[in-house]
């Protein structure tokens, strides 16, 4: 039997140990030192692989209509697989609206198209593994409370040896512990003028934005002669 890695393998392995680094050092971006993008500010646009490990520029998905862009967790966090279930979902009316749906991953496009797969995703899925996109979009590391606010107060510990605990309890059951576990994501609707919408930051790390409110500054990029066809 071979030894030999799959690229997989390899991306997933060098995820771990990022993830646990990150995990043992701690929350440490958690101060806002100048305002991030806000409703007004024009969207930083960027150029980022797909899944398939096609460059794709971000702004393309805001030439033609109205863009939502998700920043999702890590794949090894739930929350990652529930907000992909319920955008997979919510993309159909948006996309009604006339709204290009678009999420950002921390993976490189390895573990991007595994991923996807899983879901055999409609939703583009970019990546972002050197996170530009997400530090110009201002997505920051949460407190403890924000990332750990459902663990009991005696288990928020991140040290070496419960990391080490749970990068072994992700590989026995498929969910890699990877990447940064601290960042807690954003999203946005930007318009075909590259202008923010709709700025909704995450308090926790699975504080998914209501349907409805997407869908409202979606419509509310649309021109009134458009509405009322």
């Amino acid at each position: 039997m071979s030894d030999v890695k799959s690229p997989l393998q390899h991306s997933i392995e060098r995820a771990e140990l990022k993830w646990l680094e990150t995990w043992v050092r701690g929350p440490v971006d958690t101060a806002v030192t100048s305002m991030p993008v806000q409703v007004g500010d024009r969207a930083p646009d960027y150029d980022l692989q797909d899944a398939t490990g096609v460059w794709r520029r971000l702004s393309e998905f805001w030439e033609d209509g109205p863009a939502v862009v998700v920043f999702l967790r890590p794949f090894g966090c739930l929350c990652a697989h529930a907000r992909v279930r319920r955008l997979e979902l919510e993309a159909r009316r948006l996309r009604r609206l006339g709204a290009a749906v678009v999420a950002v991953c921390q993976a490189d496009p390895v573990r991007a198209a595994e991923f996807a797969g899983l879901y055999s995703l409609q939703t583009s899925l970019l990546c972002d593994p050197d996170l530009s996109a997400h530090s110009g979009y201002g997505i920051r590391e949460g407190t403890l409370a924000q990332v750990l606010y459902d663990v009991a107060p005696f288990r928020r510990d991140h040290s070496r040896a419960t990391g080490r605990a749970m990068v072994e309890k992700g590989r026995a059951s498929g969910m890699h512990r990877v990447d940064n576990p601290w960042l807690i994501p954003a999203e946005f609707v930007i318009d075909t003028a590259g202008i923010i919408r709709l700025a909704y930051r995450y308090q926790h790390r699975c504080d998914l934005p209501d349907t409805e409110l997407l869908c409202a500054a979606v419509e509310e990029t649309i021109e009134p002669e458009e509405v009322s066809r």
